[in-house]
């Protein structure tokens, strides 16, 4: 996955070998973007960095897990559907 065109307003800060908009800033609005992977395991502290942009940077309170968020969906349908049956497919991967 690679950023190709940025949006309007927004100008390439920072770059590597192969990666033209490694970091891009759009200094009007206040926006900011860094192409990285944290959340692969070679990642040093990667979740550690998704943890604290959700919650210091996001406000996200982390109040949830999940297996909550699931199961919740899940009775949600169930309710909505009765006796009616539904087809359901997830993909875990680029489409």
């Amino acid at each position: 996955d690679k950023v190709t065109k940025l949006p309007d307003g927004f100008m390439s800060i920072g770059y590597t070998s192969n990666t033209e908009f490694a970091a891009v800033e759009d200094p009007t609005r206040h926006l900011y973007g860094l192409q990285f992977h944290p959340e692969v395991t070679h990642t040093p502290n990667g979740a550690q960095m998704i943890k604290n942009f959700v919650i210091k940077v996001c406000g996200c309170k982390g109040e949830w897990n999940m297996h909550d968020f699931a199961q919740k969906q899940i009775d949600l349908i169930m309710s909505k559907l009765g006796n009616k049956y539904v087809v359901g497919a997830v993909s875990g991967g680029v489409d």
